[in-house]
Order: structure tokens, then sequence, then C-alpha cells
């Protein structure tokens, strides 16, 4: 067979397209009886080339194909509004990639054989964002997570433009960490469950500086608030957050 034509095969799926010497080569479609089908390029009989398959179910995959596997970079998509948009190897996800999920949430990353794997971006649909490592689909290693809860050092970024860099445990901000406001305040110190908890340092956006202990996010206890030029005064906090000088203020 030489040219184009159709060929009814014993499983009852039907080729329609180029051959070369009785074999498909060129551009065709194939459909299976099960449902189905490809249209693209073939090469001594296998799909290779640019091509279309559609399965049964109504996922689909547009992009390149070697040896009969969805090989180099292509779209993959589900009924269920996932779409995968990246490199192919061996028929999965391998290589780099950008994952739609249904719900609004997005992974930007390295695959390895269909997972997530390697460094990728996790854009959830809360606004927040986790930057880090991943290992058979979970993350991983800087950005720490544990059965898919963050622990150990990590980043994120709020909805608010505020961003956190520090430690986790559990899924909490717990440890020590690093928060940045959208208006420039900063605080360095000391987490538990999410809120300013033991030392630390509070930056304010003019320059002042607060230095002291906090509870359950409060400013408790005695600090030392110094101003931009240097002077410096002791306060105490009551449980109220009210405050009191202590002490006139005095340089260092």
């Amino acid at each position: 067979m030489h040219g184009e034509g159709s060929y009814y095969f014993a499983d009852d799926s039907i080729y329609t397209g180029d051959w070369v010497e009785g074999i498909m080569e060129g551009y065709g479609t194939m459909r299976w009886p099960g449902g189905e089908y490809y249209f693209g390029d073939w090469m001594a009989g296998v799909r290779t080339g640019q091509g279309i398959y559609r399965w049964s179910d109504g996922k689909r995959y547009d992009g390149k194909w070697i040896g009969d596997e969805m090989a180099g970079k292509g779209v993959l998509t589900w009924p269920t509004d996932d779409r995968y948009e990246g490199q192919f190897l061996n028929g999965m996800r391998h290589g780099r990639g950008t994952y739609h999920f249904p719900g609004g949430e997005k992974y930007i990353g390295d695959w390895v054989n269909g997972k997530r794997t390697g460094s990728g971006v996790m854009f959830f649909s809360d606004g927040s964002i986790y930057m880090g490592d991943w290992v058979d689909d979970e993350a991983s290693g800087k950005g720490e997570w544990f059965n898919n809860r963050r622990t150990g050092k990590g980043a994120i970024t709020r909805t608010s433009g505020g961003k956190y860099i520090g430690d986790w445990i559990n899924d909490n901000i717990t440890g020590q960490g690093i928060e940045i406001s959208p208006g420039g305040h900063k605080y360095e110190g000391q987490w538990i469950d999410g809120k300013k908890h033991g030392r630390g340092t509070f930056h304010f956006p003019n320059g002042n500086k607060y230095v002291g202990d906090w509870v359950n996010g409060v400013r408790t206890g005695q600090g030392i608030f110094t101003w931009r030029n240097g002077d410096q005064y002791e306060i105490k906090y009551s449980k109220n957050a009210s405050r009191d000088m202590i002490a006139n203020n005095f340089h260092i």
C-alpha cells in the first residue's frame, strides 16, 4: 500500500491516512473501538511528530510524540479542568511544566516520571505561595514539608503582599522567622503557632525599632524602643498592651 488509504485492523481499530510501502507514514487518523482516537504524524508505523490523542473519558493530549509515546512539549487536559503544559517523556510528565488545578491552584516546576520532583513553586487558591523542593509529589527539602505539612524552613507570600521567611512545625509558623508587611514593617524573632511569641525585634518604616518580649502576638513585658536618631527608651508593656516609660531616654 502506498499513498493515502484506510485499513481496518483485527481489533476493529481503523487507520485512515498516508502510507509508504505498506507502513503508516506521514499524516493519519487512528480510531479505536473504545472511543479513543489520534490524528497527527506517523513514522515507521508509530505515532511520531505532532499529534492529538483523545481518550474515551474526555482527556486530551496535544503535543509531540516519539515512538508511540508522548515525548517533548505538549498540553494535557482533563474534563475536570485540570491542565498540564510542559515537557513529557515516555508518556509521562517529565521535565519542566505547569499544572493548573481546577480550584485555581497552580504548580510551576520540575517533574520526574509524572510526579512533582525537583524545584517548584505552588500557588494556592488563598493567594499564598510555597517555593521549595519536591519529592514524589510532596514538598520536601528547602521549604521543608513532612507528610505534606510545612515543617522546617520555608517562605510564604501572603495575599496581602506580606512575606514570612523562617521556621515551620506541622504547618504552623513556629520557631525563628522574619515577617515583612506590605507597608514596610518588619519583625525578626520568635514565633509560636503563627503568632509573635518570645524575643523579637520590630522595625518601623521610619527607622524606629523596638526590641523586647511578645506573648501571643502582643508586646508584653520590658523592651527597648530606639528612635532613628539613636535615642532609646526602656518601656514596660502590661498584659492589656498599655505601656509605661520606666526610664528616661538614654544613649548608648
